[in-house]
């Protein structure tokens, strides 16, 4: 997601904004600080976008209810499946940015 990040900084050549809306918007929606059952339903459909949600349900299972990971695989699979689509898309746009930008500064 990183990489994806820094493409939208990129392209916006804005870092603050961007970076700290991204960050809230985590901090409030994927149930870092509480549990996203106390969301609205269609606030915990977004929040399953980000692979932090999984992240952070996993840690709790694991820490917290004492469950081993194999019981969690299904989390495990879907917060690699998250971050593999977010590299690629985040290669992907990176690499088109850094080409335009190329261009616009060369020629």
């Amino acid at each position: 997601m990183g990489i994806l990040l820094s493409s939208v900084m990129l392209y916006t050549r804005d870092t603050y904004l961007t970076q700290n809306t991204l960050f809230v918007t985590m901090s409030l929606v994927c149930g870092i600080t509480y549990p996203i059952q106390y969301l609205p339903d269609w606030v915990q459909n977004v929040a399953q976008i980000f692979p932090l949600t999984p992240a952070v349900t996993l840690f709790r299972n694991v820490v917290i209810g004492h469950e081993n990971l194999i019981s969690n695989h299904l989390l495990i699979v879907q917060i690699l499946v998250l971050s593999g689509i977010y590299l690629v898309l985040g290669m992907i746009w990176y690499q088109s940015m850094e080409r335009k930008l190329v261009e616009s500064i060369f020629g």
